[in-house]
């Protein structure tokens, strides 16, 4: 008896560690993620340029005997949206989570950069990927309406290179744009609808050592 609890506890052990590092990985794929800015009395907030951080750390692995093995950077927004129906994404106001839904944009450029894969799309045509894989999934030819705006799916896509764990509580959707005009657009259409409450874009540099 005293064997078999001796091996159960290792059995345990041994699966709550690497239950414990799958997470980590999944929720923390990469080794650093930087954005850094300032502000003054004079001047609002200011980000620094990614190309800017990335010469410094650069130099910093350099003097520290590092070897960056990876890097790129991040470029996308996200915001919330009050889903009226399966094609159908809203920004009035809804207290039903159910109804809500967290949208990360990027644009196929950014995309190309972060997965080093090509998505060819026309103008208002879109990809997607979504957290849910059941009623809620967008499949191509699907079309999804953004304020006023009809995009058409013309790729379901497996995975989605920005971290969406934050938001597990709603259902996510990672959206490839065609283009920094309809980025800018969705993006636009937010502010104007959340006013102080809306989303900007984020920058972030992304390295592995």
């Amino acid at each position: 008896i005293l064997a078999t609890m001796v091996l159960v506890m290792i059995s345990t052990t041994v699966s709550m560690y690497a239950g414990v590092e799958e997470t980590l990985i999944r929720q923390y794929p990469h080794d650093f993620y930087i954005s850094a800015g300032y502000e003054t009395e004079t001047e609002a907030h200011k980000e620094i340029p990614l190309d800017d951080i990335s010469k410094i750390m650069h130099q910093a692995a350099e003097a520290s005997n590092l070897e960056i093995s990876g890097e790129f950077q991040e470029i996308y927004f996200s915001c919330a949206f009050n889903r009226k129906n399966n094609n159908v994404f809203g920004t009035d106001r809804t207290e039903n989570i159910s109804e809500i839904v967290e949208c990360f944009f990027v644009t196929a450029d950014e995309y190309q950069q972060m997965t080093s894969t090509e998505v060819k799309l026309n103008k208002h045509q879109i990809a997607i990927f979504s957290s849910d894989t059941g009623s809620h999934a967008f499949s191509a030819g699907d079309t999804l309406t953004i304020g006023e705006q009809t995009y058409t799916c013309a790729e379901k896509l497996s995975s989605f290179p920005i971290n969406m764990t934050a938001y597990s509580m709603v259902n996510c959707y990672g959206i490839v744009v065609s283009d920094e005009d309809t980025f800018t657009e969705i993006l636009n259409l937010q502010k104007k609808e959340y006013g102080n409450a809306a989303s900007d874009t984020s920058h972030h540099l992304v390295l592995d050592f």
